[in-house]
Order: structure tokens, then sequence, then C-alpha cells
């Protein structure tokens, strides 16, 4: 299918470093990490959007303030941070002090573990997206960040209309992208808002 002009796309929810590892050696003419928050189109970066870094802060603060214990992770790019655990940069462990790097580039994503949306959104003070994983996380995204919207900006990049698409998906955030596509296809496993939308199973 690659040697016959169609293009290959990856929109996952990873960092860049895990998503880069994940499909290294395949073929790619676009690749979108962090469900949007950055857009690849063969090999350029044409779409970046964070939560400001002091806003992000700002409701982690709030969040350990009012849930001590409950756990979250965070993408900042090259960075990321799991609660009560190492900083890393890059996929390696890092040295430099968490409290000096945290925030410093804009968050790509903030997933808060056991935690509703209600909860998050009552002690934000900035526009964000919410969805829930399956797995349990409520995924914090910058506003209108999605996979979706991510299917869009290749779309636009290469100049494909929206009937030539096909999306494959399993997870609650894979919901926009397959909404975003000319044919969705669910995976055998999905949840079933993803399956609700799906031209295929």
């Amino acid at each position: 299918a690659y040697k016959s002009g169609i293009k290959i796309g990856y929109i996952t929810a990873r960092s860049r470093w895990s998503g880069s590892r994940i499909i290294e050696g395949l073929p790619a003419d676009a690749v979108a990490y962090c469900s949007g928050a950055m857009v690849y189109c063969e090999d350029a970066l044409v779409f970046e959007a964070s939560i400001p870094g002091e806003k992000g802060v700002k409701l982690l603060d709030r969040f350990i303030k009012r849930y001590p214990g409950r756990r979250y992770f965070t993408i900042f790019e090259p960075y990321s941070h799991i609660s009560g655990g190492e900083l890393w940069k890059d996929g390696s462990p890092c040295e430099e002090p968490y409290d000096e790097v945290r925030g410093k580039n804009g968050y790509q994503r903030i997933v808060f573990l056991d935690t509703s949306e209600f909860e998050i959104c009552s002690m934000a003070d900035i526009n964000i997206d919410c969805i829930k994983s399956r797995y349990g996380g409520l995924v914090v995204t910058p506003p209108n960040v999605n996979k979706g919207h991510a299917v869009d900006i290749i779309a636009s990049h290469f100049g494909l209309d929206k009937s030539e698409i096909v999306a494959f998906g399993d997870d609650t955030s894979d919901f926009p992208m397959l909404r975003a596509s000319g044919t969705g296809v669910a995976m055998g496993n999905a949840v079933y808002e993803v399956k609700s939308v799906a031209d295929y199973i």
C-alpha cells in the first residue's frame, strides 16, 4: 500500500520519545504524539500546543493539595514525570531537579488517575479538554487538542479529503479520530464509545 502512494500516519497518546520507539522502522508520512499536541508531517513539526507551564503547575499543585496520595503523570517535552517517581528526559532518568524543570516547556498531556472530570474542572482556571481513558485515567490536554484534530491537520497538509481517510482505534481517545475520518475501524477489543461510531469492527 505504501509503495502505491497511500499516505500512512500514526496518531498516539504517547510522548514523542515513547511513540517514536514503537513506530521505528515503519513507513510513516505523518506522526502525532500526545493525542495530537505535537504533529509531524514528512518529518517536520507542523503543529504544537501545550497547557501553559505556570497554569499546569498551578493545576497540579491544587490537585496534590486537595487529593494527597492520588497519582498523576505528566508529559512536558522532552520531560515526563510520574507522581512519586523519577523525572525522565527523552526516555532516560534525568538528574535535573524536578522543581526547576516542571512546567518549563508547557504540558502536552497530564493524566490524573482515579479522578473525575468534575474534580479537575473545578480546580482548573484555564481552558482544557478532558477525556476518560479505558485504563482509569483522566487525560487532560490543551483545548481542542485531540486525535480528530490531528487527523484534520494531517489531511490538510497532504490535501486529503475526509472520504480518503481510514482510521483504526480502540480507546476513548480514538473516538474523535474515527469521527474525523471517512472510514472508522474499531478493534475487536475497543470500548463501546469507539465501536458506536465505527463503520467496521
